[in-house]
C-alpha cells in the first residue's frame, strides 16, 4: 500500500475508534484526543476565510461608528456596534492564530 492510502486508513480507523468510544467517559483522557483535532485538515484555508470575515465585520462596525457620529440620537446602533464589534476581534484573532500555527509548521 501507499503512503497516501496508509494515512487515509489510519484517519478512518482513528475515527471508528472515536465512533465506538465517544460515550465512554475515560477513553479520551490521557492522550487520546478525537482525530479531528489531532489532525485538522486545512487550518490555513480556514483562518483565511476567518480573517476575512473579520474584515468585513470590521469595515461594517466602522461604517456603523461613522453613522452613530453623524445622527447623535440611536442607541440601537450603539448596541448594534458592540455586537459587530466582538465578532469582527474574534474573528480577526481566531484567522491570525490559524494562519501563523500552519506557517510554524
Amino acid at each position: 500500500m501507499n503512503k497516501k492510502n496508509s494515512s487515509k486508513k489510519d484517519y478512518i480507523d482513528e475515527y471508528k475508534d472515536w465512533q465506538d468510544n465517544q460515550y465512554n467517559p475515560g477513553h479520551f483522557t490521557g492522550g487520546n484526543v478525537p482525530i479531528w483535532l489531532s489532525r485538522p485538515g486545512k487550518p490555513k484555508l480556514l483562518g483565511i476565510v476567518f480573517f476575512t470575515f473579520g474584515l468585513f465585520y470590521t469595515a461594517w462596525t466602522i461604517y456603523k461608528i461613522i453613522q452613530l457620529l453623524q445622527v447623535n440620537d440611536g442607541t440601537g446602533d450603539l448596541i448594534s456596534i458592540v455586537f459587530l464589534g466582538i465578532p469582527s476581534i474574534v474573528l480577526l484573532a481566531a484567522g491570525i492564530t490559524l494562519m501563523r500555527k500552519t506557517s510554524r509548521r
